[in-house]
């Protein structure tokens, strides 16, 4: 889709007289704003043959021809003539209508041919010449076919894929946006078989976002992107420009959620379904000292055979969950710090792709000062909503881990666990190993059942609970009973 926020971008610049359109000037304008949108001089992205723009009643009919998807080391990427009509709307700002592409794009890849048929397209928005950006905008694509021997023997179908974002002016340069977006369904076809995602929709709200300091950052980015590819270090001045930024946006949230998922296998028989997978993900304090991020993944109504994992999993069908959540949060994140580390590593060149003696030690060496940073600012880990469901079990757990240089493990914390079936998974466990491990399974269940506190539900189910506590001191206890860490992570019976 980048090349219909490019084309667009690039089409929104009219200028009018009393007499109507001043097609050279809006020409000349497209065209400079194209070349903006392209990227910097020898490391453009995008490539046009030429802006074309006429009068049509009120409007201006503007055509970039030939646009290009620039890509290093090989042959552009054709997307063909973008057409759409532009209104000036105050000082800056331009109405964008009817924008579309072709119908039928055709790349050649190393890997063959790929070509998309769109049956309908359609896009309109305000475009902001001073930021380069929409701040509204509104699309939708239909009947979309993805084929060819670049896909190998399989094919794509979108019925339609639609989307709307709004940007509202806070002053001071700041910005908040929100994005909205909806999906019909989605089949997936290929000589293995065939997936389907019956709809989707995505939302995300975004505040005291930077406009002007977005494209500045995004221009530097390129630049240091390609410093990557060479492996060479990046200019200095460019490293400390990246490092100078303020932070981009204040806060984010956003949720997607992609319903009635379903997999066939190659003779057409389900193999895999789900309800519902629902991604949760935030960010805040992104301006502040610190910051914190949450992340949740929840796949609902899962339905697996499990006939087709083979007997050795089969026998085990009552443990296969039916529903599964994992969330976790990172709380006083010293983001300036974390970022400017990030930005060493990435302006050093040792991130090349394909050099992996360089890679290595650079990425361990900026692991431990990831640790030095979050125990000097207090960080903290969240496990904030585990849980899993299966017919036979149930497992819930929370808890939180915060960094602590005072500790010998660096780390203090407490968690909260809650198992159902407890007995039935010790059960399944003993006949899943060797005769000779039996006992040695049997007795790691027993001393787990020791140090819990079991209770039994109004159904009649047995619950184990237990509060584990860890020290700053590396003291660890389970409901208030000693347990030996060390002696756990060294073999030693407990």
């Amino acid at each position: 889709m980048r090349w219909v926020y490019a084309a667009a971008l690039a089409a929104v610049l009219a200028g009018c007289s009393e007499k109507g359109p001043d097609v050279d000037k809006i020409k000349k304008d497209i065209t400079g704003e194209m070349n903006y949108l392209a990227g910097p001089e020898g490391q453009k992205y995008l490539a046009f043959d030429g802006v074309d723009a006429a009068p049509d009643g009120d409007k201006v009919k503007v055509t970039v021809k030939g646009l290009k998807l620039v890509v290093p080391q090989a042959e552009p990427l054709t997307i063909g003539d973008i057409e759409m009509h532009v209104v000036p709307k105050g000082e800056d700002q331009y109405d964008v209508s009817d924008l579309h592409g072709p119908n039928k794009i055709s790349f050649k890849l190393p890997e063959g041919d790929l070509t998309a048929d769109i049956g309908s397209q359609t896009w309109s928005g305000v475009w902001s010449m001073k930021y380069h950006t929409y701040l509204s905008g509104d699309g939708k694509y239909g009947n979309v076919k993805v084929t060819g021997a670049a896909m190998k023997g399989a094919t794509i179908d979108l019925a339609e894929i639609a989307a709307k974002s709004t940007t509202e002016d806070k002053g001071n340069g700041l910005f908040d946006q929100s994005v909205t977006g909806t999906m019909k369904p989605i089949t997936i076809t290929g000589p293995e078989g065939s997936g389907v995602f019956s709809s989707g929709e995505f939302k995300s709200e975004t505040k005291g976002i930077r406009l002007a300091d977005v494209q500045a950052f995004a221009r530097d980015w390129q630049t240091l992107m390609m410093s990557v590819t060479t492996g060479k270090p990046a200019d200095a001045a460019l490293t400390g420009r990246m490092k100078g930024y303020p932070a981009l946006v204040a806060s984010l949230t956003m949720h997607a959620d992609l319903a009635g998922v379903s997999f066939k296998d190659a003779a057409g028989k389900d193999s895999f379904a789900l309800d519902h997978l629902v991604i949760d993900g935030s960010g805040g304090g992104l301006d502040q000292p610190k910051a914190g991020l949450t992340f949740d993944l929840g796949l609902l109504g899962i339905k697996l055979d499990a006939s087709k994992l083979g007997p050795e999993v089969a026998q085990y069908a009552p443990f296969i969950p039916g529903l599964v959540k994992f969330g976790y949060a990172l709380d006083d994140l010293p983001a300036k710090e974390l970022w400017s580390a990030w930005i060493d590593v990435m302006g050093s060149g040792a991130l090349q792709p394909g050099n992996e003696a360089a890679a290595e030690p650079a990425l361990q060496a900026f692991g431990m000062r990831l640790v030095q940073l979050a125990a000097q600012s207090g960080s903290s880990f969240r496990l904030t909503n585990v849980e899993v469901e299966a017919p036979a079990a149930r497992l819930k757990l929370d808890g939180k881990v915060k960094a602590d240089a005072t500790s010998p493990l660096g780390a203090s914390g407490t968690a909260n666990i809650q198992v159902t079936g407890l007995d039935a998974i010790a059960d399944a466990a003993k006949q899943a190993v060797p005769p000779d491990q039996a006992t040695g399974t049997s007795g790691a269940f027993d001393m787990v059942r020791g140090f819990s506190n079991r209770t039994t539900t109004t159904d009649n189910k047995v619950v184990d609970s237990y509060a584990i506590e860890l020290t700053p001191a590396g003291k660890m206890t389970i409901n208030g009973k000693p347990f030996d860490l060390f002696g756990a992570m060294t073999g030693t019976p407990q």
